[in-house]
């Protein structure tokens, strides 16, 4: 049995800052988006909200070693409780720099990207590393967030987009949130395709799902097209633009509907993002998208509103904190 099923996962704190503040969906008049290095401005009981994530993700035991990914001017203070890659572009950019640096240090390993503004407890992240184990493995590991029965456990954050699936092994819909992890085999995946929707997806995230998928679809399409004439280039088949766009279209579709299941849109998303040589020697499932039990995964702080509720305040790099505006 693998060794690496025992050891702790590397995990990459995403730790970049908005270049505006987030676009919030239309019908949200009563929300303040919230733009910074979030990971640093958001302070609870006098500490920057990075420095609570780390202290949960080292008594989980589940993740290590701990890097961030963004400018060291601005993380420098908990560079002793992180690693620092030094970075400061746009998702895809700092997602990059990321793999490159986990390339060098751990290659070969499987990968955990975690949001720098989300405070699941230990106790969910063990089980979530538990629940990642059992899928052997995988390729893509990305938890979706069960929404509770009662809107009121969302406090300030029940204004997100949710989505409908029908989880594995039952028969009804469910609504769902995107839980903030992610843990990936970088070599089994098309990355720079990767990274062209990581840009487009956060650039439109809390919109609807059409909206997504038209500018999602419209933002890949050149990339795709090159793709394939360099195929063709190689006198291989060009089968790239035909393969992802037909599947993103049928699984936004399905997604829309509300009664798409999740092992479906697992299929689907494999088929765009993992490369087809991998696909052709790994038969069996290597994309899992479980519905989880863990709310605070999925209540990343986008408002002013988000930080008040847990009782934080606001400081920008240089100066002291502040209540929310």
């Amino acid at each position: 049995m693998s060794i690496e099923k025992y050891q702790p996962i590397p995990v990459v704190i995403l730790g970049g800052k908005d270049q505006r503040p987030a676009k919030l969906p239309d019908e949200v008049e009563d929300k303040r988006a919230l733009s910074a290095y979030k990971g640093m401005a958001i302070r609870i009981d006098g500490q920057p909200i990075i420095s609570l994530i780390i202290q949960r993700l080292r008594a989980s035991k589940a993740f290590g070693p701990i890097y961030i990914a963004g400018p060291s001017d601005i993380y420098q203070p908990v560079s002793d409780l992180a690693h620092i890659i030094d970075t400061d572009g746009q998702l895809d950019e700092n997602v990059d720099n990321a793999l490159q640096t986990m390339a060098l240090f751990h290659p070969d390993r499987a990968i955990a990207f975690f949001a720098c503004d989300v405070l699941p407890t230990p106790e969910n992240l063990v089980e979530l590393v538990k629940l990642y184990r059992e899928t052997g493995r995988s390729d893509i590991f990305f938890p979706l967030v069960r929404v509770p029965p009662t809107p009121e456990q969302l406090g300030s954050s029940d204004w997100k987009p949710r989505y409908q699936v029908i989880p594995a092994g039952e028969e009804q819909p469910t609504q769902v949130l995107p839980g903030h992890l992610l843990i990936i085999r970088p070599n089994s995946l098309r990355l720079r395709l990767i990274f062209t929707l990581t840009r487009l997806a956060y650039q439109t995230r809390n919109r609807g799902i059409e909206y997504r998928k038209s500018a999602m679809i419209r933002g890949a399409l050149w990339f795709l097209i090159k793709e394939d004439f360099k195929q063709l280039t190689k006198f291989k088949l060009p089968h790239l633009t035909a393969t992802v766009i037909s599947n993103a279209i049928a699984g936004a579709r399905e997604l829309a509907s509300g009664t798409v299941s999740q092992r479906k849109l697992e299929r689907r998303i494999r088929k765009i993002v993992v490369k087809a040589r991998h696909r052709v020697t790994h038969r069996g499932p290597t994309v899992f998208f479980p519905v989880v039990d863990a709310l605070e995964l999925a209540k990343d702080i986008d408002t002013y509103e988000e930080v008040e509720e847990l009782g934080g305040k606001i400081e920008e790099f240089g100066q002291e904190p502040k209540e929310a505006p």
